[in-house]
């Protein structure tokens, strides 16, 4: 509402030292089947996403480790699963 936007605007003020009249706010409600064409994530999301991205490089740091790979060839075996926790 407006009166939500005035007071968020009213608060921007205070907190930066900056005039009213010098915060623009443009909010826009999203939705649910917009994100995905939007291309739009939110904090959780990408935190999710970057967390994806940081187990993906263990576990292929884990399988290609020198260790790793001498073991295999000790024991004539390749690693098909790793779980990280």
């Amino acid at each position: 509402s407006e009166k939500t936007k005035s007071n968020l605007i009213r608060l921007m003020s205070e907190f930066f030292s900056v005039s009213q009249d010098k915060i623009f706010l443009d909010l826009r409600l999203v939705k649910k089947n917009e994100t995905s064409q939007s291309q739009f994530l939110s904090v959780a999301e990408k935190q999710g996403q970057k967390d994806q991205l940081e187990k993906e490089e263990r576990r292929r740091k884990l399988i290609n480790h020198p260790l790793v790979k001498e073991a295999e060839k000790i024991f004539n075996s390749h690693i098909d699963k790793v779980i990280l926790k």
